[in-house]
């Protein structure tokens, strides 16, 4: 089983495999897929938001993909970066503050959607990594 690192659009799913290092995106049709992926994962991270009714945005727009109301059921762990950063904030901060107060550069990535959400996996993932080496400090 595998971590995979998530962050969702309106029209997109991208996915980040931490154990491959490589990053998919899903449109259309192929949304499918990245939900399979997604519920069967020993892990999902993500830097998400929370929605005004208290559902979690990523959970809810994958639901959306899936046909679903509400939040979209995953079998593995959820982790969301924003909450372990930010947990004695309402909202927190953004992904891209949060992540240049603990790294001093960042890849380039195309300056298109599907870039945008290659940036975000990747700026989570690296936040999750140090969470998990036990060096994130805000």
């Amino acid at each position: 089983m595998k971590t995979l690192v998530v962050d969702t659009g309106t029209e997109i799913v991208g996915i980040f495999s931490v154990l491959d290092g490589v990053f998919t995106p899903y449109q259309g049709e192929r949304i499918s897929i990245a939900l399979e992926r997604i519920k069967n994962a020993a892990e999902i991270v993500v830097y998400g938001g929370e929605l005004p009714n208290g559902q979690d945005y990523d959970l809810t727009q994958l639901g959306k993909f899936a046909g679903t109301s509400g939040e979209f059921q995953i079998r593995g762990v959820y982790t969301d970066m924003r909450l372990i950063c930010w947990p004695w904030a309402a909202w927190g901060s953004s992904l891209r503050r949060t992540y240049e107060r603990l790294f001093t550069t960042c890849p380039e990535f195309p300056d298109t959607y599907e870039g945008a959400v290659q940036s975000d996996c990747y700026m989570a993932w690296k936040l999750w990594e140090r969470w998990k080496e036990g060096t994130l400090t805000l």
